[in-house]
């Protein structure tokens, strides 16, 4: 895939703006971006590092590390670490701890990039490192540091941070995400101090809206009574956070009060109520979720009430999202919501509902059920879907049988193969044939 991907992105020579040498055109497309990442001017190298990331083309790693320890351009060097940190690539951590250890950087933003890359890749001993930059001078690194401590940090991280909550003297600015990382780390030590901060309406509301969320991550039942009294306040934003953090404990505590968080005036909660109701233990829930997928006057709570009756599961649940998806009245988008919810949660168990719903569409003059059905399937790699695929190669739609061709390839479907084959040299439109014959290499 990578390989194909390279091919395709040659166009992307004609972006760089590079004048060409005679003869460079016939020259393999990794070794003219291998030459502009030694010998190029920054701006032709970070069109290059661009096309690099979109391909994922592993084979110059070596150089965008040793351009990354030797280039004085900052954008340049960003561009390396944000592509490394996006696929995970440690090649530059050595450099990178080299410039945290000994603040080499006279540029503070490149020891935020170096954090943000060391945290993606989970460097060893990165706590230790960050717990250094926690009482930086500069605002942005400490956040960065701060962050990137909520990722990686274990409790010693945690007892210095809630420390810095509590010091009046420490940046006001910071403890924000100090408030969030607390509750990345899931540090129990925190949770006093939080409650602390959401039970004062005096208090910021940022900071208020946090502390709801760092409750709900660190998981103490002591907090609830806590985040059930937020819903009797008028904000309707630090209600959300409450009710989205609700969502995180035990059903057989919270369900009621999820269940009262959907009859909230304000659409924000009941979208973070519908939400939290996401858990197989919220059977209970199954009537009102119903309801508000069916009457709520806002899309978004209806779309989540779909996607959360999706997770609890219950034959009931089910049999509602088989209706709405094969119902020719319903908004399409509610139509998809439900097949969505299907396929991600049971699709073994629907395969014939699916079915019956793409027959009964087949015919339409919109086909988009038909379309968003291909889409899905196309990503998923599972038994059962040999029907779709090769139904799908019959649409008159090109987007249907692109799908059905990436769905062949993702679940090897070699039997399919003659009809690929037909697709690659008869289809009448040539993004189809391509993908086909991109689809036989690989079948």
């Amino acid at each position: 895939m990578k390989r194909l991907l390279i091919l395709i992105l040659s166009v992307s020579l004609a972006v760089l703006a590079v004048p060409a040498a005679e003869g460079q055109e016939d020259r393999p497309i990794v070794e003219q971006w291998r030459e502009i990442l030694r010998f190029g001017i920054d701006s032709e190298v970070l069109k290059v590092i661009e096309s690099i990331a979109e391909s994922e083309e592993q084979s110059l790693n070596g150089e965008l590390a040793a351009l990354f320890a030797e280039s004085l351009n900052f954008e340049v060097r960003k561009a390396v670490l944000d592509y490394f940190s996006a696929v995970k690539i440690r090649d530059a951590e050595a450099a990178a701890v080299g410039i945290l250890d000994r603040e080499l950087a006279e540029d503070e933003r490149l020891i935020v990039a170096c954090i943000r890359y060391l945290t993606a890749i989970r460097s060893a001993g990165l706590e230790a490192r960050l717990l250094d930059y926690v009482d930086h001078r500069e605002t942005q690194v400490a956040e960065t540091a701060i962050t990137g401590l909520g990722e990686v940090g274990g409790p010693e991280a945690g007892q210095l941070l809630a420390e810095r909550l509590q010091d009046l003297d420490y940046p006001a600015e910071q403890k924000p995400e100090i408030i969030l990382a607390l509750g990345k780390m899931e540090y129990a030590g925190a949770v006093d101090v939080l409650i602390e901060i959401l039970d004062n309406r005096d208090e910021e509301r940022i900071w208020r809206m946090y502390a709801a969320a760092s409750l709900g991550e660190i998981g103490e039942a002591r907090a609830i009574p806590h985040l059930r009294a937020v819903f009797s306040e008028s904000d309707s934003l630090i209600k959300a956070y409450a009710a989205s953090a609700l969502g995180a404990f035990d059903m057989s505590e919270v369900e009621g009060l999820l269940q009262q968080g959907l009859r909230d005036s304000n659409a924000r909660v009941r979208v973070a109520a519908a939400k939290g109701l996401a858990n197989e233990q919220a059977k209970d829930s199954v009537e009102i979720l119903i309801y508000k997928a069916r009457q709520d006057p806002e899309r978004p709570v209806r779309l989540q009430a779909i996607e959360s009756l999706g997770v609890i599961g219950t034959p009931r649940a089910f049999e509602y999202l088989r209706d709405l998806y094969g119902d020719g009245a319903a908004l399409l988008l509610y139509r998809e919501a439900a097949f969505t919810a299907l396929s991600e949660n049971a699709l073994r168990d629907n395969l014939d509902t699916f079915r019956e719903v793409v027959e009964q569409e087949w015919e339409s003059r919109d086909q988009k059920v038909v379309e968003f059905t291909a889409r899905k399937l196309s990503t998923t790699e599972a038994a059962g879907l040999k029907w779709f695929y090769e139904r799908f190669l019959d649409s008159p739609n090109v987007y249907v049988r692109i799908y059905a061709l990436r769905g062949i390839e993702r679940n090897r479907l070699r039997s399919l193969r003659e009809k690929v084959e037909k697709i690659s040299t008869e289809d009448p439109y040539p993004a189809a044939r391509n993908t086909a014959l991109s689809v036989l290499e690989r079948l």
